[in-house]
């Protein structure tokens, strides 16, 4: 089976940017966890803040924009973990 014929996936998205958000990196992948999405399909941005994780290279979030594919879901744990802007 080819790249663009597999099955949807559900990726998850954690980040966080200060100390006291990091400590917060565990409870949001275990939230996804309990919701279904595979501990390998999520995606960690530690120390990225949201002002910069859509633009800056090497993000988990740009990684990320490389493997969603029609049909697959995006789980995160607030809308505030996506950015700023």
């Amino acid at each position: 089976m080819s790249e663009e014929e597999r099955d949807p996936i559900d990726w998850g998205y954690v980040r966080g940017s200060t100390e006291k958000q990091k400590s917060t990196l565990i409870s949001q992948r275990d939230a996804m966890v309990a919701v279904g999405v595979r501990p390998e399909h999520i995606l960690v941005d530690d120390a990225t803040t949201g002002k910069t994780n859509i633009t800056k290279h090497g993000t988990a979030w740009e990684e990320l924009q490389g493997k969603l594919r029609k049909g697959d879901r995006l789980v995160v744990h607030s809308h505030t973990r996506l950015g700023r802007k």
